[in-house]
């Protein structure tokens, strides 16, 4: 049981199908690329995707996915004046008016907050894993991607030497947007 209320399972459902596909395509050619990129973390998801560890699994692909989210940044419109980090010593004040960037993915590498966020861990807090946002803008696809994303990830993982084609094709190609147009893997049958 998840606990989603009628409305939030509406909006889901809505949220589903206008950006379900492009995002978890996305994540999932991200995560693919982040492992592919490491060859020890890439074989360690391998082996708990064969022995069907689905939260060791889980946690190579959100670590993977730090290192290249989906959504690096949104873009906000502050309404009122707001105090940004009120009780800390780097409190700022964000005018009504001000269109504000937050940068997800600086948050997730910010060493300040994520001890050694330049290495690959597993085991860190949920909370240091921005991916889905916070609050009232929490992504409205969560509970269903976090357990869709890691999925197709270990069906894919357990294909028979799966590995990236030769050349340019084997890389991730945006064509200019913000999402992965191309990315060519090969297997052994």
């Amino acid at each position: 049981m998840i606990g989603l209320d009628e409305e939030r399972v509406i909006a889901n459902t809505i949220g589903l199908l206008v950006g379900g596909v492009e995002t978890t395509s996305a994540a999932i050619v991200q995560v693919l690329d982040e492992l592919l990129a490491r060859p020890v973390q890439f074989d360690a998801a391998r082996g708990a995707a064969v022995v069907g560890n689905d939260d060791l699994l889980a946690q190579y692909v959100w670590e993977a996915l730090r290192f290249h989210p989906i959504n690096p940044f949104v873009v906000r419109f502050c309404e009122q004046d707001y105090m940004l980090a009120a009780d800390t010593a780097r409190k700022s004040l964000v005018k009504a008016g001000t269109v504000v960037l937050a940068s997800a993915r600086s948050g997730m590498m910010d060493d300040r907050e994520i001890n050694t966020p330049e290495e690959f861990r597993l085991g860190r807090p949920d909370y240091q894993n921005m991916h889905f946002g916070y609050g009232y803008h929490t992504c409205l696809g969560d509970q269903v991607s976090l357990v869709q994303i890691p999925a197709i990830i270990q069906r894919l993982l357990l294909c028979k030497n799966l590995r990236r084609a030769a050349g340019p094709d084997g890389q991730v190609d945006f064509q200019g947007g913000p999402f992965p147009e191309k990315f060519v893997l090969q297997f052994d049958v």
